[in-house]
């Protein structure tokens, strides 16, 4: 995708949603979140995911308050903080599941939850911009 064809809006708009749909991923339980990934090393791809949140950042000038700003920077370090024995390779069902289901993930799931709530506005606008 080459950005000089999208303007700043569109490039927000395209980032935000990507991250959103990490957000709820990240929110669900362990057997949710690995059903949804494809049971394929679903701790890397949802941090891989979630990372996406830092370009979306960088496109959001005018599109996110300060604080929402910051809490994302929060989450998208607290899910890189994970132990990095959770992202270990995870090509069965079982392993990925014993990955997911690790406590440490709890924390970042309440945290996914607190952002899906604190975005509700810009998720609305987000989708009423595409049109759903």
């Amino acid at each position: 995708m080459n950005n000089e064809f999208f303007s700043r809006r569109e490039q927000f708009e395209q980032a935000f949603f990507s991250f959103a749909k990490a957000l709820r991923v990240a929110s669900e339980n362990a057997d949710k979140q690995c059903e949804i990934m494809g049971f394929h090393n679903v701790a890397w791809e949802i941090r891989d995911d979630v990372n996406s949140g830092l370009y979306m950042l960088d496109v959001s000038d005018g599109f996110l308050s300060d604080a929402i700003q910051h809490s994302i920077r929060e989450f998208v370090a607290a899910v890189n903080d994970l132990p990095d024995y959770i992202f270990s390779e995870a090509v069965s069902k079982k392993q990925n599941l014993e990955s997911m289901r690790d406590p440490c993930w709890e924390a970042i799931r309440t945290q996914a939850h607190c952002l899906i709530e604190a975005l509700q506005g810009v998720e609305k606008n987000n989708k009423h911009f595409f049109g759903m």
